[in-house]
């Protein structure tokens, strides 16, 4: 259908497509024309950001929106949809890859553009030129037999890179050494997704994944991997190119691309559901880039199957059947074999119990042509479905038929008492090889219903017969099958009359065996009766099966009539039996000749004097060969009759009270339950009376039934049961001597033997931990509480082991054990242990700064240094925590410390008392001392007088020289004081000092003086009184004159002179 459908599709396409031409023909100068295609590769690495640019003219005056069909390099057709906008057209985010064949349509009205027939490549940015990827190339073959080369620079180890360049994908293994393995050719899945062409090979990785469920985000159902799957099985069938196989699995992924090959309609008809197993194990490979299709390998999951030739016609079944509800009916037979089409037939048939239809019918899995139906409890159906091997679907479906199920003889058994006045009478007679048979009753007036039967033996007239009564009337009668093979019997109902007869085919007459009618009358009687419809047969074997009889007050006598059938004349025996309580009786028959000549006897067994309080009868049939003192074999026989018991009507007098009884109190289980007492006498009947008693354990069942315990022995009026271990009812029966039923007794009574137990529930365990730097604890519970079920009570609690409550308690584990006990001599114990934990200790770590420099010495001139350091770090694993940190010792941090030894000590405490100390020492020195030697020697006073007229005199020395011991040096040797050397003195007494010092600060000073004593003066006493003016006049043109005098004389007191 799909297949004429598709055609169809195509063939409507193509007139759209003419009559678009024509459309677009009429239109003149409506022309939409692709000018060039531009692109642009990625920019970033595994981002689809490249563009396509479309220049193109529209002379359509309105604007109009576009789509660009294009083909993906594999073949694999694509579009962009809704693109809006003048020339140019750009396209952007456009994944790696190869695009052909573009076509522009202009939306509005599906006016297409000119082909443009050129190839676009979106080069991935992480191409080796782009400068991301190394040079390591190696070429190696792919899966088409084509030589490529893949950078290994762009490969991961452990992953699955694509090796083919040809549109089509080769997956190969790149394994953990970097080594690529050979390829193995994949298909894509996903036609809307570009494929890998434009990655450099080796670059994209692929995930391997088996199974569809396994996929995440897939677009693939089960249902098309499993028609993939069929098409990679048949395509060699087809003689399909790759091109084509990719065109028939892009099918029947319903691509809009994909055209209709034979091969992908065949594998959608082929597998038209999902058929199980095959999705599962195909393996896919998903691409690290999501906007990449994801890929099948190209193998076949499982074995490929032939194609179908299914069947034309389904044949036909036979026959509707009439049975009993419950029996099962005959084989459904096939009258006709389906035909048409080829290979081997596989059948499954329908059963509905709602009429001849398939909806609601029930499948059975049954592969053959007939079918042997279980028992049918309701009218069924059924039909046959077939079909041809390697076909889906079963297509022949054969006719309907019915079997149907009735409700069969109503009677099944009868239990009249003495007062009931009705009784039933048994006739049989042997019918093998009679067409008509017949048994007339007599006295019919007291007949009101008959039931009749016939037994068939190794084949059957079907499923149902029909018996006539004396009127004429018809009774259907319905086959039930008898034990596990060959026998049958028919059974109806008829209302009283005084004839029934049946007549059987001339090919069924010989195996009919017997016929019985069981003819219901009213009429009063002596004796109890009862019966019970058999299907038991036997031979060479023992059979035993229980008839029900009522109960008596008296010992009476019982018979037990049995019709048996399939009886033979031979001489060989059957030993019937039948045992109500002790009583037995028996009959023991070779059978050498039959009322009737064949087939069928009534045997009658009695048993006399059965107790009355006996209700059933069990009844043996031995046939065992060569048994029973008899040396012939045993009978074949069927027993598909009413088996009819007689049981004689007896009476006793019955008491008028059985009196009454008293029990003890509930007990334990296991104890004595003391004596049942009796409080009041049995009274009435006839005397002498005599007791018994009755129990049954296991709970409260009064009044007494059938399924109470007789108890052997118990006559006393008393009864002492002994040790009971669970709720036991007690009754007393009463009997006047002489009857045989128990049918009057006392009052019951019920002692409850309980699960007597005692508990006490101690305190749960517990621990409790020593404070830090204590060795006890006073430790406390709570007292333990219980109760017992002892019926005594006298529950009390004692401590039997272990500290008492309250104690103090040094470390360690105690066992505190309590038994409770009560009047029952129950006890039970239970018991508390306490652990008392040691303190809990800690291990401190307390960590003091390093100090890069404790040790120094005092510079000349100090007196302390200063140090700072940083507070330690603590921890403690004590869990009380309670961590803290003290300076024990020395100066903290930012102190001046003097010349000595300072010890820095620090202690850490925590709560569990544990402690740890740290410390550093800081050592200052005295600062260095030197002891100047300074040559003094050199330096003596100096005295001199000034020159008469001077003012000052220079004087000049030599410095000092001088030596230390200051190990630091620094040694100089300075004038302190005075004029310095070269200097002009004027007269006077100067002091001149000169000083040594070094780097210790040590000195030395040598001085010496300067006197500088005045010039030396004196009066001078000069004679000047010779001496006068002169006053001289030059002689004319003279410059000057000779003048003389007398020098004037003097003295003077200069020590100079």
């Amino acid at each position: 259908m799909r297949k004429n459908l598709t055609v169809l599709h195509r063939w409507v396409g193509m007139v759209a497509l003419m009559l678009l031409a024509f459309h677009s023909f009429g239109q003149g100068s409506n022309v939409l024309t692709i000018n060039t295609i531009k692109s642009s590769n990625e920019t970033v690495c595994e981002k689809g950001d490249g563009t396509l640019k479309i220049y193109f003219d529209d002379t359509s005056p309105s604007s109009s929106t576009y789509k660009l069909e294009c083909q993906f390099g594999d073949g694999r057709k694509f579009s962009f949809d809704g693109l809006s906008g003048n020339s140019p057209i750009v396209i952007d985010k456009v994944h790696p890859g190869i695009y052909k064949h573009f076509v522009l349509v202009r939306e509005a009205d599906g006016l297409k553009s000119n082909l443009m027939e050129v190839t676009r490549k979106i080069a991935n940015a992480c191409h080796p030129d782009s400068g991301l990827a190394g040079k390591n190339l190696v070429s190696l073959t792919n899966c088409y037999g084509l030589t490529v080369t893949v950078d290994k620079d762009l490969t991961s180890p452990n992953t699955y890179i694509n090796v083919s360049t040809n549109g089509a994908t080769c997956i190969a293994y790149v394994d953990a050494a970097g080594n690529i393995g050979p390829s193995f050719q994949t298909y894509c899945i996903d036609p809307e997704k570009p494929g890998p062409d434009g990655y450099d090979l080796g670059y994209l990785t692929w995930t391997r994944v088996v199974g569809v469920d396994n996929l995440l985000n897939n677009d693939i159902t089960e249902l098309q991997a499993e028609r993939i799957n069929w098409v990679f099985c048949h395509e060699s069938d087809y003689g399909v190119s790759k091109a084509e196989l990719f065109e028939a699995e892009q099918y029947v992924m319903d691509s809009p691309w994909a055209d209709w090959t034979q091969l992908a309609q065949d594998a959608i008809d082929a597998v038209p559901s999902v058929q199980g197993g095959i999705a599962d194990k195909m393996v896919f490979f998903v691409p690290s880039d999501e906007g990449v299709q994801f890929q099948v390998q190209y193998q076949v999951v499982g074995e490929c199957q032939p194609l179908c030739d299914n069947v034309t016609d389904a044949g036909e079944i036979g026959y509707d059947q009439t049975i009993c509800a419950g029996e099962t009916p005959d084989m459904i037979e096939s009258i006709s074999l389906p035909s048409g089409g080829s290979g081997d037939l596989e059948y499954v048939w329908l059963s509905n119990t709602a009429g001849p239809t398939t909806s609601g019918a029930d499948e059975i899995e049954h592969n053959a042509p007939t079918y042997q139906p279980g028992p049918i409890t309701e009218d069924t159906w059924f039909r046959r479905c077939s079909r041809r091997q390697y076909c889906s679907d079963f297509y022949g479906e054969s006719n309907w038929i019915k079997i149907s199920a009735n409700a069969c003889s109503t009677i099944d058994s009868w239990s009249f008492d003495c007062t009931d006045g009705k009784d039933v009478e048994v006739i049989g007679k042997g019918i093998n090889g009679h067409s008509f048979s017949a048994i007339n009753f007599p006295n019919p007036s007291e007949i009101y219903q008959v039931v009749a039967e016939v037994i068939y033996k190794s084949s059957n007239p079907g499923s149902s017969i029909e018996f006539v009564d004396a009127d004429g009337n018809t009774y259907p009668a319905y086959r039930q099958t008898i034990g596990s093979g060959n026998v049958w019997v028919y059974r109806a109902q008829l209302p009283g009359t005084s004839f029934v007869s049946y007549t059987a085919s001339f090919s069924d007459k010989w195996d009919v065996q017997s016929m019985t009618a069981y003819v219901f009358r009213n009429v009063s009687t002596s004796v109890q009766s009862s019966g019970v419809y058999t299907v038991n047969r036997g031979y060479n074997n023992i059979k035993t099966f229980s008839i029900p009889i009522p109960s008596a007050t008296l010992s009476r006598d019982v018979s037990v009539e049995i019709p048996i059938s399939e009886l033979t004349t031979d001489g060989r025996y059957l030993k019937i039996t039948a045992d109500a309580g002790a009583q037995h009786g028996e009959v023991i028959e070779a059978i050498s000749s039959l009322p009737d000549g064949c087939c069928f006897k009534l045997f009658k067994v009695d048993v006399p004097n059965v107790p009355g309080n006996v209700t059933s009868v069990d009844v043996t049939i031995d046939s065992r060969n060569n048994q029973n003192g008899l040396g012939v074999n045993g009978q074949s026989w069927v027993a598909a009759g009413m088996v009819k018991t007689t049981v004689e009507c007896v009476n006793c007098e019955s008491l008028s009270s059985a009196g009454m009884i008293a029990a003890p109190n509930d007990i334990c289980s296991g104890q004595d339950a003391g004596t049942i007492s009796n409080t009041q006498l049995a009274v009435g009947g006839s005397s002498p009376i005599e007791y018994r008693w009755l129990k049954k354990e296991g709970g409260a069942y009064c009044p007494s039934d059938a399924s109470w315990t007789v108890i052997a022995n118990s006559n006393s009026i008393d009864y002492h049961p002994g040790v009971l271990t669970q709720m036991t009812s007690f009754v007393r029966q009463a009997r006047s001597v002489g009857c045989d039923t128990w049918v009057d007794e006392s009052n019951c009574v019920v002692i409850d033997a309980i699960g007597c137990s005692n508990n006490i529930n101690c305190d749960n365990d517990f621990s409790v931990t020593l404070d830090p730097g204590t060795t006890g604890k006073i430790v406390s519970w709570n007292e333990p509480t219980g109760s017992t079920n002892c019926p005594s009570g006298g529950f009390a609690i004692n401590q039997i082991g272990g500290p008492s409550n309250w104690s103090e308690l040094a470390a360690g584990t105690y066992t505190v054990t309590y038994e409770a006990t009560d009047n029952c001599s129950l006890s039970a114990t239970c018991s508390t242990v306490v652990t008392v934990n040691p303190p809990p200790t800690g291990e401190i770590s307390l960590n003091c700064p390093v100090m890069s420099n404790t040790e120094v010495t005092l510079a000349p001139g100090e007196t302390e240094k200063y140090f700072y350091w940083d507070a330690p770090t603590a921890s403690t694993t004590c869990s009380l925590g309670g961590l803290v940190v003290t300076q024990t010792e020395g100066l903290p941090s930012g102190s001046g410390f003097g010349v000595g030894t300072h010890n820095i000590t620090y202690q850490a405490v925590d709560d569990c008392l544990a402690s740890a100390t740290c410390g550093f020492t800081i050592i200052v020195h005295p600062a260095p001392t030197g002891v100047i030697n300074m040559d003094c020697s050199a330096l003596s006073d100096i005295t001199v007088t000034l020159d008469p007229g001077s003012t000052d005199q220079v004087i000049n020395w030599t410095a000092p020289e001088a030596t230390t011991t200051c190990s630091l040096g620094g040694l100089s040797v300075d004038q302190t004081f005075g004029q310095p050397s070269g200097s002009a003195f004027a007269a006077g007494s100067y002091v001149i000092t000169y000083t040594a010092t070094d780097a210790c600060l040590s000195s030395q000073e040598c001085s010496f003086n300067i006197t500088v004593h005045p010039a030396p003066t004196g009066v001078i006493n000069m004679d000047c009184s010779a001496l006068s003016d002169i006053t001289v006049t030059l002689d004319p043109g003279s410059t000057d004159q000779v003048i003389n005098w007398t020098a004037p004389e003097a003295t003077t007191t200069c020590s100079l002179g």
